[in-house]
């Protein structure tokens, strides 16, 4: 999806795509008000984002108000599902603040392969040859039914950097979260990523 004869060189697979704005209209690394990254930016937390909708998510491994001020006082866990059409996946979001943890799972179907020349018009050079970088990497892992799996990303809320929920990789090490994901066979509902978050500090003794 997105992908030209022109843009794939033979051999391993290298994408070149460019992007068609300027790096302060981009919607991952500026805080621009169309995206939801202008509310959780600067954050100390992760979250998804799903590139064809250009949707953002809260992994809820912390909790903050609408001020960006953590909540401490929170008890139990919350649930949230979206779903992205009829033909497209969806994230559930098991987030426990108090125990900074949260499980996440992703149903990644065909209609969420990310689409590169739809994220030219949205993301600047640098965020764009990252993306084409995880796709890079998914193909060029020799197992390609994993495609979909490139429709999602994390994302360090603070950082502003991405870490992509697809092969070859299973798991990061992001500042003071500890995240593993596996990607599981396809299902009736699509291929399901699941992703366990947990915020692990530096202990003071």
């Amino acid at each position: 999806m997105g992908i030209s004869e022109d843009d794939i060189s033979t051999e391993e697979v290298s994408i070149q795509k460019e992007s068609a704005i300027s790096p302060d209209q981009c919607f991952v690394c500026r805080d621009m008000t169309r995206s939801m990254m202008s509310y959780y930016s600067g954050r100390d937390s992760i979250g998804i984002i799903h590139w064809n909708n250009q949707l953002v998510f809260d992994t809820e491994v912390r909790l903050y108000d609408d001020d960006g001020n953590e909540l401490f006082d929170t008890d139990g866990s919350s649930t949230r599902h979206n779903s992205f059409g009829d033909n497209g996946g969806s994230i559930t979001i098991r987030g426990t603040p108090e125990r900074g943890y949260s499980s996440v799972s992703v149903y990644a179907s065909e209609a969420d392969e990310v689409d590169l020349d739809q994220l030219s018009d949205v993301l600047c050079q640098d965020c764009l040859d990252e993306v084409c970088g995880f796709y890079e990497d998914e193909v060029n892992s020799g197992d390609e039914e994993n495609i979909s799996s490139t429709g999602y990303c994390l994302v360090d809320f603070e950082e502003k950097q991405l870490y992509t929920l697809s092969d070859p990789y299973r798991g990061y090490f992001i500042r003071d979260y500890r995240i593993r994901y596996d990607i599981e066979p396809e299902t009736e509902e699509g291929r399901k990523i699941q992703i366990d978050i947990v915020y692990v500090p530096i202990r003071d003794v």
